[in-house]
C-alpha cells in the first residue's frame, strides 16, 4: 500500500495532474519536488513540497542533495515526471551530466 509518494516535476502540467491522481484515487500524502514553486491554483495540495534542482541533488554534498534526501524520506514511491521546460532539444547546463551518470 502506497502512504506516501513523492512526484518530480511536481509544478508541472504532467506532474501535478499526476500528484492529484495520486491523492484522489490512492489518498496517499503527496510530496511534491521542482526546481519552481508549486503552482498557485495547487500549492496546497501537496502535504510537502520542496524546491530542488534535480541536477545539482547529482553532486554529493550539495545543499539540492540534503534536501532531495530529506524530502523523500519515509516515501514508499517515487514518481519522476520532472523534464527541462521549454521547447529545446537542447538542456540547460548541468542536466546533461545528471542524465548520464
Amino acid at each position: 500500500m502506497i502512504r506516501r509518494a513523492a512526484v518530480t516535476g511536481a509544478a508541472g502540467r504532467i506532474g501535478g495532474g499526476v500528484a492529484a491522481a495520486l491523492r484522489q484515487r490512492l489518498g496517499c500524502a503527496i510530496v511534491g519536488i521542482d526546481v519552481l514553486p508549486p503552482p498557485t491554483e495547487n500549492g496546497d495540495g501537496y502535504d510537502a513540497f520542496v524546491q530542488c534542482d534535480l541536477a545539482k541533488a547529482a553532486e554529493d554534498g550539495s545543499e539540492a542533495q540534503g534536501a532531495l534526501r530529506e524530502a523523500l524520506t519515509d516515501c514508499d514511491v517515487v514518481v519522476h515526471c520532472a523534464a527541462w521546460p521549454g521547447p529545446s532539444a537542447t538542456p540547460p547546463p548541468g542536466v546533461r551530466g545528471a542524465v548520464d551518470a
